[in-house]
């Protein structure tokens, strides 16, 4: 009985050699005509990558700010890390916000809510002291 299987099975899977889409035997190549490639205007566009990363820095900035004073409030004495960390987060909101204004990237309008989140955090955090 085994060996039947075993015979089915062979036979099963040698018959199934076929295509199931047709074969070409030469290809033809297309030659495309180079179009010139500039850096200036990928370097000019970019990406959103820079305006995200500025808004994401100040909001967590603003999280970090959060739990800064809910540790304070608690009475943990590790809240100048999380107080520094904020104000890094800050000012790296703001310079990654500068960074898209002044090279005129993408995300203009996003890398401004980015800056001026990041000067009201940072402005929040050195009034606090």
């Amino acid at each position: 009985m085994e060996k039947k299987i075993l015979i089915l099975l062979f036979i099963l899977f040698c018959n199934i050699t076929y295509a199931a889409f047709p074969v070409v035997e030469h290809m033809q190549q297309e030659l495309l005509e180079e179009i010139p490639f500039s850096n200036n205007n990928i370097e000019r566009e970019g990406t959103y990558l820079l305006a995200i990363l500025s808004v994401l820095a100040a909001l967590s900035g603003y999280f970090l700010v959060i739990i800064t004073f809910a540790g304070a409030y608690g009475g943990s004495n590790s809240s100048n890390f999380f107080l520094f960390t904020a104000l890094a987060m800050m000012i790296s909101s703001i310079v990654l916000s500068l960074n898209v204004v002044i090279n005129k990237k993408k995300g203009y309008w996003l890398s401004l809510l980015g800056f001026f989140l990041g000067i009201i955090g940072f402005l929040m955090i050195i009034g606090s002291d």
